[in-house]
């Protein structure tokens, strides 16, 4: 997985094409919300999180704290 290994614009465009076929799948805007703090891309970090939260409550905690030093 490009996320894991620090490749963050590639692993944006396999997590936005998974977000195309999957809307409703919080665990890939979790991780998108991952690649847009690595790449210092806040407000897509902060809209993903709240994303996540809003289709899966129980990642809501996880979601935003990934994003709270995202500033």
């Amino acid at each position: 997985c490009e996320l894991a290994t620090g490749q963050f614009r590639p692993a944006l465009r396999d997590l936005n094409a998974a977000i195309k076929l999957a809307p409703d799948r919080a665990e890939s805007y979790v991780n998108r919300a991952a690649a847009h703090v690595a790449l210092h891309e806040c407000p897509a970090a902060h809209a993903d999180a709240d994303k996540a939260a809003q289709l899966a409550p129980q990642y809501a905690e996880v979601a935003h704290k990934l994003v709270a030093d995202c500033k």
